[in-house]
């Protein structure tokens, strides 16, 4: 049902080109969808002090964010993990951490009072069709750890670490070489932050805007005399 109403639409639209590319062989599509990037407005906070964490945020219960592997590498790090959001879903997936400390879900203030002390921030997801988590992070000048997958490569290629995203011994070995290198946080951090200054709302909105242009714009209807003629 879903390739069906692809094929029907107008316009398709993907938040990053390799998930873009992902659509196309998923459903057997002619073109890939355009490449509309997501975008939002940095959050204005003070950076607070603290001593070093790793933080993540997002669908903890979601498999697809493989949460299991970075609650493994917490139990081998000399610094917490803390971890925002639900661990159980609506289709009853569930995830239990032994080392991670859960801090349930967290509204956009309190997220931001965490960033704001900028820790590591970590996403090892299997899959990721853009990643505002990350996005936030990024923007809050936190040094990012992410999985090397497509979709995290084309957004953050040179401004953050990427390890294998099931190896969790890679993972913990990432982390706490971080968490004892405050100059390297710090320049992972800002390179991040640069970065994250091309994911904008008016550069979303501005895209978005052209691609509703190009199906409004008037088409030169060809009638069958005109066929017969070329």
């Amino acid at each position: 049902m879903t390739g069906r109403g692809y094929r029907a639409a107008d316009a398709l639209t993907a938040p990053t080109a390799a998930f873009a590319e992902a659509t196309r062989r998923t459903y057997g599509l002619r073109s890939a969808p355009t490449v509309v990037r997501n975008g939002r407005d940095a959050p204005r906070c003070a950076t607070v002090a603290r001593e070093p964490f790793v933080f993540t945020a997002g669908r903890l219960w979601d498999d697809g964010k493989n949460m299991a592997t970075l609650d493994r590498a917490a139990g081998r790090l000399s610094a917490p993990v803390l971890a925002a959001g639900p661990l159980q879903g609506p289709n009853g997936a569930r995830v239990t951490l032994a080392h991670a400390r859960a801090l349930g879900r967290l509204d956009e203030e309190r997220i931001a009072e965490h960033l704001s002390a900028r820790p590591v921030f970590a996403s090892v997801a299997r899959y990721e069709p853009f990643g505002l988590a990350v996005l936030e992070a990024a923007q809050a000048g936190c040094a990012l750890v992410l999985s090397d997958i497509p979709t995290f490569r084309e957004l953050w290629d040179g401004a953050a670490t990427f390890v294998p995203a099931e190896g969790d011994d890679a993972l913990a070995r990432c982390l706490e070489q971080l968490l004892g290198d405050p100059v390297g946080r710090d320049r992972l951090g800002r390179a991040a932050r640069r970065r994250s200054r091309a994911y904008r709302v008016d550069t979303m909105s501005g895209a978005t805007l052209a691609v509703y242009r190009s199906l409004l714009a008037p088409r030169v209807a060809v009638t069958p005399l005109d066929e017969a003629a070329a």
